[in-house]
């Protein structure tokens, strides 16, 4: 949803592909398209690999090689890395082990090292500076089909990584999973601000992310705006 969002925003596609590419994984592919929620039109961003069943593991060392060796920016290795960097510390402070020694299963799998990257290759192109986000949707019940098994929803690692930024959160009254660790990792660290809505901001373009669920009492989408402050008009 982050992704697609993202190249809502106006993010060329064929560009994404290419800065990818720099990374050294193999057997997957990237499809963009056009679909809605709640008649509001939106971009889908899918991942599709030779890992199916999402429980491949990666360690966080492993990770870090596939970024530090790839020919991406500076600054997009630096966004990916502290990603992944507050998700090995959230899933070691869930697994009461050191961070440098844990090893990633759903969140190590190739579509979410594509998502995360992804993102950061974005939020290059496009030049942002500061990210304001809004309070989160928590959700509540249970997580079912994960390696560890059932876990409460919130999940302890989305926990974790929020633990370690200051984005408030709220309980929307539904069961389900509204934000995952992928989601939290990259909101948590990437974040500057916390608001409804930046103060004095010229609004230039929305980006309309959609997720695969769809729920009853609100539309599954991420939306991001883009804007600059007043004063740098």
């Amino acid at each position: 949803m982050f992704v697609a969002a993202l190249l809502d925003l106006g993010v060329p596609f064929e560009l994404l592909c290419r800065q990818l590419s720099q990374i050294n994984l193999r057997d997957y592919s990237v499809f963009v398209s056009m679909t809605e929620r709640s008649c509001i039109s939106a971009l889908r961003f899918s991942v599709q690999s030779s890992e199916t069943d999402h429980r491949s593991i990666r360690s966080y060392h492993e990770i870090q090689e596939l970024i530090n060796a790839s020919n991406l920016t500076q600054g997009t290795k630096q966004k990916a890395l502290t990603a992944f960097t507050a998700l090995a510390k959230a899933e070691g402070s869930a697994h009461g082990t050191d961070y440098e020694r844990v090893s990633f299963h759903e969140v190590g799998a190739v579509d979410s090292v594509v998502d995360t990257v992804a993102v950061a290759i974005c939020l290059e192109y496009l030049g942002v500076d500061e990210i304001f986000v809004s309070p989160l949707p928590l959700g509540r019940g249970v997580i079912r089909g994960t390696a560890h098994g059932p876990l409460p929803s919130p999940a302890p690692a989305t926990l974790n990584c929020l633990c370690q930024s200051s984005i408030p959160a709220y309980d929307p009254g539904v069961a389900g999973e509204f934000v995952t660790p992928t989601g939290a990792c990259l909101t948590a660290t990437l974040s500057t601000e916390t608001c409804s809505w930046p103060n004095m901001c010229q609004m230039l373009r929305v980006g309309y992310g959609a997720g695969m669920k769809r729920w009853a009492d609100r539309p599954n989408l991420l939306r991001i705006v883009l804007g600059v402050r007043a004063e740098e008009r």
